[in-house]
């Protein structure tokens, strides 16, 4: 038995649900909900199993939902997660980790088109210094876009700040802008590095594109992420033709990461970005 619990903004219909399931089993109950108002909204899950007369419940789960119009832009912070909603995209930001999810609304919603890590500052760089605690985060509007942001400390470099801004309009870009803020009594000067993972729906051929010197690098289609066959892409940013790398699915939906300037750029099954951040005092 499946019982759901509306916790904010939402109407159920139905909330219990019964289901036979055999050994080793799994299925997927459609829900129908109301929202009354555009923004986020909470649903709360519990389970109860019952095996051969024995009752055993589980941990109650809660879900964060965002509720956006098709032409609408909306964000929404929940407990672990932080959501936008527009331009046919969607993002889905963990507080915990700082890496988001970049998904295309209009074919297969669930297939992920582009993954971005935390960022790294340094050297040295490391996973174990920002998002150690869950991120500060809230939603913030402009005249044209809707922004999510996400503020970290360091731990190697006490009194850091770093606050990650990703922000989407109606055009099919997602922007990230990292702030950083030294309130420590040292003098840092800071790189920054970037993971971008690009993907395609599961199981579809594609293939990747670069820019050259006059043209493009394309390479062969393939099934799933590979790096460039047969090019020796440069690693000094300085080398670069343009700062882009595009991963095309075979669903016809392009998607790429843009950057104004690196200092290192390492291509392979991701996106290894290394930029100058400067000097803080």
């Amino acid at each position: 038995q499946l019982r759901l619990r509306p916790v904010h903004n939402l109407e159920l219909k139905r909330r219990s649900v019964r289901v036979e399931l055999g050994p080793h089993a799994s299925l997927e109950l459609p829900v129908d909900i109301r929202v009354p108002a555009e923004g986020g909204a909470t649903l709360e899950t519990e389970a109860t199993v019952t095996v051969k007369g024995r009752r055993i419940a589980t941990r109650k789960q809660r879900l964060d939902l965002l509720a956006c119009g098709r032409r609408s832009l909306a964000g929404a912070v929940g407990e672990s997660v932080g959501i936008l909603c527009g331009g046919n995209l969607a993002v889905y930001a963990s507080r915990k980790d700082g890496q988001f999810f970049v998904h295309h609304r209009l074919r297969g919603t669930r297939a992920v088109r582009a993954r971005v890590n935390a960022p790294q500052f340094g050297p040295p760089f490391s996973w174990d210094d920002l998002f150690q605690q869950k991120a500060e985060s809230w939603i913030d509007r402009d005249v044209e876009g809707v922004s999510l942001h996400l503020r970290t400390s360091s731990l190697l470099y006490p009194g850091l700040i770093v606050n990650r801004r990703i922000r989407l309009d109606r055009s099919p870009l997602v922007e990230v802008v990292d702030t950083v803020t030294n309130g420590g009594a040292r003098t840092i000067d800071l790189h920054r590095c970037q993971f971008v993972s690009l993907t395609a729906r599961h199981g579809m051929r594609s293939r990747r594109g670069a820019p050259a010197v006059g043209g493009i690098h394309v390479d062969p289609e393939t099934t799933g992420a590979r790096e460039l066959g047969g090019v020796n892409l440069p690693d000094a940013g300085a080398r670069w033709p343009e700062g882009w790398l595009a991963h095309e699915g075979g669903d016809g939906v392009v998607s790429a990461v843009i950057w104004d300037q690196a200092e290192t750029v390492k291509v392979g099954g991701r996106c290894d970005l290394r930029q100058a951040a400067g000097s803080l005092a």
